[in-house]
């Protein structure tokens, strides 16, 4: 508990610096009590946390009266390598079906065609591997497996490379996280705490729409 508030003060201090682009003097702030937490947090979310270390990856599984961490040993460069992989393939993905479509009339051979559709089933396939790596390297599909029926939220806390990584592009059970999860993605941990807001409700009406998004300049 005191650890958590210690990353969520951090992080807060850091984003300050960066936008302020000058030193932040950190402030004393109580930290709350383990019980208070536990308590405080929606009976329906799960809220799974990342602190991106040199040598290990510290995963934070917080529910309401539950409170579990993992260790996951893949290094900060391997996570990096594959969020790095992932936009460089979504890249390749969206340049390919922009030159199918700049250049179809002009070279619409069922042989170009075929060579087409292979090229773009490799990036696609070669993406799916990436992303189910990473959601390994993340212990995603061990911090979901038992968790009790009544959780349909879940909040990712990412860190590091991570904040670049659409967590909507992870496959849970053979079909997309959103299917099974309203999904959202926080700053820290604190918010459930201060801010007891309605949990998102589901009806079986709703659509369900995942869109990922890729930033030009996400692989520099």
């Amino acid at each position: 508990n005191e650890l958590m508030h210690h990353i969520d003060r951090y992080k807060d201090r850091r984003a300050t610096e960066y936008i302020q682009g000058k030193e932040v003097v950190a402030k004393q702030q109580t930290c709350p009590s383990l019980w208070r937490r536990l308590w405080h947090h929606p009976r329906d979310r799960v809220t799974i946390s990342y602190l991106v270390l040199p040598d290990r990856v510290l995963v934070i599984q917080h529910r309401w009266l539950s409170l579990r961490f993992s260790v996951s040993p893949v290094t900060r460069i391997q996570i990096r390598e594959l969020v790095e992989q992932w936009h460089r393939l979504a890249q390749q993905i969206q340049s390919s079906q922009r030159s199918q479509r700049h250049f179809g009339i002009a070279d619409s051979s069922p042989v170009s065609e075929e060579a087409g559709d292979k090229k773009d089933d490799w990036f696609q396939s070669t993406a799916t591997e990436t992303v189910d790596k990473l959601a390994l390297a993340l212990q995603l599909p061990a911090s979901l497996a038992n968790l009790p029926q009544q959780v349909r939220s879940l909040t990712i806390v990412p860190d590091d490379s991570l904040h670049g990584f659409p967590f909507a592009a992870i496959s849970h059970n053979g079909k997309p996280l959103i299917e099974s999860y309203a999904l959202s993605v926080a700053f820290e941990n604190l918010r459930d705490i201060r801010e007891r807001s309605p949990a998102l409700k589901r009806t079986a009406d709703a659509p369900t729409v995942c869109l990922v998004a890729v930033s030009g300049g996400s692989s520099q």
